[in-house]
């Protein structure tokens, strides 16, 4: 945990551990989740969702801008070390990657948006993977005196360093724990109603 906590900050890994408490109290299906609702809370939730203030996304926005940019940095430097290959085989190891990192993370997006955990913590996996990896292909670059690669990989890890910034910032948390209150809220609700409470 202190390694995720030095690359990833301690704000985000104190959501993240909050999260996985909440998936627990979900998961138990039980009353000890009203103790985290209020029925106020729950109508307030409850009205339209035209009613409801509008969140800001741009948080989370720009951490997949800076998580495509770093993976980017690290495929071009990874694929440069490999044997020559043919357009068509170059351009295919390049794309799919990417198709599926992009979709991955889009789906990590929306599950935020929903207050759902796993996704935080696939951006967490992301985060943590591209900057261990950003930090090593530097090192090897350099040490193999590729100037051109190890200047990819030092913008590569200094994007790491902004995305750390943006996962610790008051917008991507005060988003994430909207969608998480918001689901707490609906849940909660769902289970008063249910209760006849």
């Amino acid at each position: 945990m202190r390694l995720a906590t030095l690359i990833s900050g301690w704000l985000f890994c104190d959501l993240l551990a909050h999260g996985r408490e909440m998936e627990q109290v979900i998961a138990r299906g039980d009353n000890s989740l009203l103790q985290h609702s209020t029925p106020e809370l729950e109508r307030w939730f409850d009205k339209p969702l035209s009613e409801l203030p509008r969140q800001n996304g741009f948080p989370l926005a720009f951490v997949l801008l800076l998580f495509l940019v770093a993976f980017a940095c690290n495929l071009l430097t990874l694929m440069a070390m490999l044997p020559k290959q043919t357009p068509p085989v170059r351009a295919l190891i390049f794309f799919l990657p990417a198709i599926l990192f992009i979709f991955s993370n889009l789906t990590a997006t929306y599950m935020i948006a929903r207050g759902k955990t796993s996704g935080l913590a696939w951006y967490g996996l992301v985060h943590g993977v591209l900057t261990v990896l950003s930090a090593l292909l530097l090192v090897f670059t350099v040490l193999d005196g590729q100037t051109h690669h190890a200047v990819i990989m030092l913008v590569a890890l200094l994007i790491m360093l902004a995305c750390r910034c943006v996962l610790n910032g008051r917008g991507f948390i005060l988003f994430v724990l909207y969608g998480r209150t918001q689901r707490i809220a609906t849940l909660s609700r769902g289970m008063r109603i249910r209760s006849g409470q």
